[in-house]
Parts: structure tokens; sequence; C-alpha cells
């Protein structure tokens, strides 16, 4: 199967991924395509590097299912975290908070597609990256104060 340099969204390819959002109703196409041009600023739609071909696009069309599911659920005032106590008098509520160590991982974890976007980052990033022929895990030239 080859794979064109730059990803654009297929509405088609898109809703047999994910049958969820099949409703035109709830999730138009423009809907949908807009939130693909969102997601491409998250992840690049350009074919490219060692997130290439199958994952570059599963990635996009995870981070795409991920803003929809996200702001739909903020649109209907679904949480997206666990209520872990309540109280009616005085109101107070208590979230469990997912086991993250910064806002983008949770961000990230507020939706299933979110997860794997995730994860699938995660693995295709194992081992850090190459950068000038320096090993170098956030890939920032001189990190590892070799500037050369």
């Amino acid at each position: 199967m080859s794979y064109a340099s730059v990803f654009t969204f297929d509405y088609e390819a898109f809703i047999s991924l994910f049958p969820e959002f099949n409703n035109p109703v709830t999730f138009p196409e423009l809907i949908l395509q807009g939130n693909w041009d969102q997601a491409a600023c998250y992840c690049s739609n350009i074919n490219f590097g060692r997130l290439n071909n199958a994952k570059r696009l599963l990635a996009l069309q995870y981070i795409t299912a991920h803003i929809t599911q996200y702001f739909y659920n903020t649109t209907k005032g679904k949480r997206s975290l666990p209520i872990t106590q309540s109280t009616v008098d005085k109101i107070a509520v208590s979230l469990l908070a997912p086991p993250v160590s910064n806002s983008w991982q949770f961000f990230m974890s507020s939706t299933p597609y979110g997860q794997a976007y995730l994860a699938l980052l995660q693995s295709a990033s194992a081992g850090g990256f190459i950068v000038n022929g320096v090993p170098n895990s956030l890939a920032i030239r001189g990190f590892n104060g070799n500037y050369s």
C-alpha cells in the first residue's frame, strides 16, 4: 500500500475506523474536517520520520477522534474524570485525577482516543531520536551539552 506525502481528511476512512462518530447530525462531516485540521496542529500531516505511513495516519485519526470526543463531552457537561466523593449539602465533589505528570498527559488521558494517541507516540519514539548525529531523547540540538 502506498501512502500520500501529505495526509488529508478522508471521512469514509475515519467513520469506518470510528463508527461511533457516524452520526451526521451529532458529528457532521464539516465538524470532523475542522477537528482534523486542529489535529494537524498536534501531529503534522506530512508523512515523514519514524512516525510514518500507517502510524502517522492512525495518529492523525486518533487525535481527531480525541478532539471530537473532548469537545462533545465538554458541550454536554460530561466529566472525563471519575467522581470519588460527593456531598449534597453545601455541594462538594471530588474527582480522581489520572496518574499523569503534566498537563499534556492530563489532556490526552481525558478520552480513550487520546490515550491511544499517546501510546502510539511513545512507542514510535522509544529509544529517543537522533539529531545531528547525537542521540537525544528530547530532540533538541545541544540538550546534552554537545553543540557541534
